[in-house]
C-alpha cells in the first residue's frame, strides 16, 4: 500500500503558507496539508516521511510512485484525474494579491498591461491567461504572466516591484493579506476568481487501497471533529467539505 513499509511518503511544496510552510526555526514543516496528512498516518499507524519539491514536479513525481500522495494545494480537476486519483478535502477558489498601496485594482479589466504572477501549472496560470484573452478582446493590452516555482516566490517578485500581482488558493492570500508585516504588505483586490477548486490529496490511480485508506480516515476526521479543529487552527474552516469525496472535481 505504501512505497516503504510503515511510512507514507508525502511530497509538497514548501513554503505556501497556510497550507504547509516552516514554523519559526526554518525546519519543522506545519500547516494545514501537513497537520491533516500527520493525522491521517496516525490513523494508519504510519509515520509520515514529508518531502518538498517544486510544485509542478508533484503530480509527474506521484505519477512515477516516488511518492506516495501528494497534497499542496493541488486542485481535482478533470484533466489531473487522467493522471492521479484524488482524495477531496477542501473547496476554495483563487484570488488576486496586490500591494497594501495599490488601489487600481477593482476589477480583471484593470489588469490589462500588468504583470500577473501564478505557480507554474497551477490554475493560476490558467486564469491568467484568460485575464490576458478577455483584456485583448477588450481591445486593452494583454497580460505579462510570471510564473513562479511556489506562492512564496511570487510574493517576493510582488513586494520587489517585479510583479503587480499575484494570483493565490483564497486561503493562501487571506492569510497573506492578514499576517504579513502585520497586514500591512498585501491586499486581497479581487477575492473570487477562476472556476471553483476541489483539493484533492494525490496519489497513483493503481493504489486503490491507499486511497480508500485515506478517504476512510478523513471522513472520521470530519465526523469526529479533528478535520474543523486543523482547519480553524489556521484559519481555514469556511473552506471546508461535508465528505472527502474521490475525484469529484470539475473542470479549470
Amino acid at each position: 500500500m505504501t512505497i516503504q513499509e510503515g511510512v507514507l511518503t508525502l511530497g509538497t511544496s514548501l513554503p505556501d503558507a497556510p497550507m504547509e510552510y516552516y514554523e519559526a526555526d526554518g525546519k519543522t514543516p506545519t500547516g494545514v496539508d501537513i497537520d491533516l496528512m500527520t493525522e491521517v498516518a496516525k490513523r494508519l499507524h504510519l509515520k509520515l516521511d514529508i518531502q518538498s519539491t517544486a510544485w509542478d514536479g508533484l503530480i509527474p513525481a506521484a505519477k512515477a510512485n516516488r511518492y506516495d500522495i501528494v497534497a499542496a494545494s493541488i486542485g481535482d480537476f478533470k484533466d489531473r484525474q487522467k493522471q492521479l486519483d484524488f482524495v477531496d478535502y477542501l473547496s476554495v477558489r483563487s484570488a488576486v494579491v496586490v500591494k497594501a498601496s495599490d488601489s487600481g485594482v477593482a476589477d480583471p479589466l484593470a489588469l490589462c498591461g500588468k504583470s500577473i504572477g501564478g505557480t507554474s501549472g497551477s490554475v493560476a496560470i490558467t486564469i491568467a491567461q484568460r485575464f490576458s484573452t478577455d483584456c485583448e478582446a477588450a481591445g486593452k493590452p494583454a497580460v505579462k504572466i510570471n510564473e513562479f516555482p511556489n506562492g512564496a516566490a511570487g510574493l517576493v517578485a510582488l513586494s520587489s516591484g517585479r510583479s503587480d500581482g499575484q494570483i493565490l488558493d483564497g486561503p493562501s492570500a487571506v492569510y497573506q493579506a492578514k499576517t504579513t508585516e502585520g497586514g500591512k504588505a498585501y491586499k486581497v483586490a479581487l477575492g473570487t476568481v477562476g472556476p471553483v477548486a476541489i483539493y484533492g490529496v494525490g496519489l497513483s490511480k493503481a493504489n486503490t487501497p491507499l486511497r480508500d485508506a485515506i478517504s476512510e480516515q478523513l471522513n472520521a476526521m470530519i465526523k469526529d471533529g479533528k478535520y474543523k479543529e486543523i482547519l480553524e487552527k489556521y484559519g481555514v474552516q469556511d473552506y471546508a467539505i461535508a465528505q472527502a469525496t474521490v475525484n469529484a472535481g470539475g473542470a479549470k
